[in-house]
């Protein structure tokens, strides 16, 4: 029996951890599927602005995202750069983001474990996040790793402190990187403080490890004014650029956005999802057969109303801070709170239906919670098929010249090689036409400089001249163009 049990217990083992592989070949698929076109934004977040920090500058107050930038710049300079590079930096930390997800659920749920990470790993709105170059929908990859690391603090072993440095060190380049990973940071600040209550050392260690990153992009960037905002106060480092405003008429507008995303037709700034996180009634079902599950366990299961508590003030926090924001690109990607919490109640729910004894109610639990994951393999070839649909925010003036935008950029870079680039509009009638010079200018001098070509001078032409002018940083850091 002993020899039996053994056996079984590690197929569970090896078959456990065969899934976040299986997920990553599913975010492979999806991210695969994405490199026909490539959005404004994404240049914007991707390109341009590592590359002005390679410089030492911040291009403008709202291109304050410093934590994902600098990842960027530095596997550019390691590795060399690609037009889709971040989308394959994203594809990796997804990696890691699983397999953290991985651990903490078997940690604590044992076996029933497999299918919150099925559900999670197949969650349409984050496969569809982590196939862009833009680090929209990032703080929902940190947050695994962040509660993992916690799950290794506590004791004072070299290897729990650089889990607290750690910590805070990828809290704070989280945060950095994408604003709306303040959702998530009262609770992991709650969480670390009660692991470690007893051990300062480690509240030590893993503040230092939070302001170091922050301290340095103060020290390193050389117009680190503009990460405190702009003139109009609007933009900045962990600004996302709405303004707040207290009135009833905007809560429910965001709220009406929120619950068409995720659950009739996905749209918004960037997100061009083709089937809703949450469309038909499977997983309507899941959903009551959750919140009815977590009524159950805050009556019956009094050690667990902690984490669920800390789950519902992730919820509370996005909307206080999301649904009274002006923001004319808001969205879904404002409300990853929301849809983490929905997840975190959702595996609560799991863990009580299959903790249930034998018997009627716990098989049908199941069953309604089993068909989230399920919706989720059925939504995915639809998902899949429509990602390469033409995008409403694709970049249509330098990337594609050609039959790709890898193609239209390859284009280039033999030329600026040869003979070097002039880089000029025209209108339909064949005249001189103002465009953006930034974002492309970047991604040529980019590659030259990170993958070590030889390039010849980069020109652009100056209405102001009424000629060619070579182009740098600085023509758009003294605002000679404009931004």
């Amino acid at each position: 029996m002993k020899k039996a049990s053994k056996r079984k217990d590690g197929f569970f083992e090896w078959f456990y951890w065969l899934l976040p592989v299986v997920l990553f070949i599913f975010q492979a698929i999806f991210t695969s599927n994405s490199l026909n076109q490539i959005r404004y934004e994404e240049l914007a977040e991707s390109v341009r602005n590592p590359f002005w920090l390679e410089y030492r500058f911040i291009y403008d107050a709202i291109s304050s995202n410093v934590g994902w930038y600098a990842i960027l710049l530095f596997t550019y300079k390691l590795l060399g750069f690609g037009l889709f590079g971040a989308r394959y930096v994203r594809l990796v930390l997804g990696l890691i983001s699983l397999i953290c997800l991985a651990a903490i659920l078997k940690k604590y749920l044992k076996r029933a474990a497999f299918v919150p990470l099925i559900a999670i790993g197949l969650s349409p709105t984050i496969l569809y996040f982590n196939t862009l170059s833009a680090q929209f929908g990032i703080d929902l990859q940190y947050l695994p790793i962040c509660l993992f690391l916690i799950t290794k603090t506590g004791s004072n072993r070299v290897s729990n402190l650089l889990a607290s440095f750690g910590l805070g060190l990828v809290s704070m380049i989280a945060w950095m990187s994408y604003p709306a990973f303040i959702y998530f940071l009262p609770v992991l600040v709650i969480f670390f403080i009660c692991k470690n209550i007893k051990n300062k050392k480690h509240l030590f260690v893993g503040f230092f490890g939070f302001l170091l990153p922050l301290v340095l992009s103060f020290f390193y960037i050389k117009n680190s004014r503009l990460l405190l905002g702009d003139s109009l106060g609007h933009f900045g480092l962990f600004r996302g650029g709405g303004t707040f405003s207290f009135e009833a008429n905007l809560f429910l507008q965001n709220l009406k956005v929120t619950l068409e995303n995720l659950f009739l037709r996905p749209g918004g700034y960037n997100f061009e999802l083709y089937r809703a996180e949450f469309s038909g009634i499977y997983p309507i079902l899941t959903l009551l057969a959750s919140f009815l599950s977590i009524f159950v366990l805050w009556r019956v299961k009094k050690e667990l109303r902690f984490p669920i508590l800390s789950i519902l003030s992730v919820l509370i926090f996005n909307v206080l801070i999301a649904y009274f924001s002006q923001d004319p690109y808001g969205g879904l990607r404002r409300m990853t709170g929301i849809l983490a919490a929905i997840y975190g109640f959702y595996t609560l729910g799991w863990f009580f239906v299959s903790s249930l004894k034998q018997g009627g109610l716990r098989y049908l639990g199941m069953f309604l919670l089993v068909l989230l994951p399920l919706h989720h393999l059925l939504v995915f070839g639809p998902n899949l098929s429509h990602l390469a649909d033409p995008s409403q925010f694709a970049e249509r003036q330098w990337f594609a010249l050609a039959g790709s935008p890898q193609q239209s950029l390859a284009s280039m870079l033999q030329t600026v090689q040869s003979t070097g680039l002039d880089l000029a509009c025209r209108d339909e009638k064949g005249e001189m036409a103002e465009c953006r010079y930034s974002e492309i200018f970047a991604a040529v001098e980019g590659s030259c400089l990170w993958n070590r070509l030889s390039c010849k001078s980069i020109n652009g032409y100056d209405w102001k001249t009424k000629e060619f002018i070579p182009l740098n940083v600085d023509l758009w850091n003294t605002h000679y163009f404009g931004h």
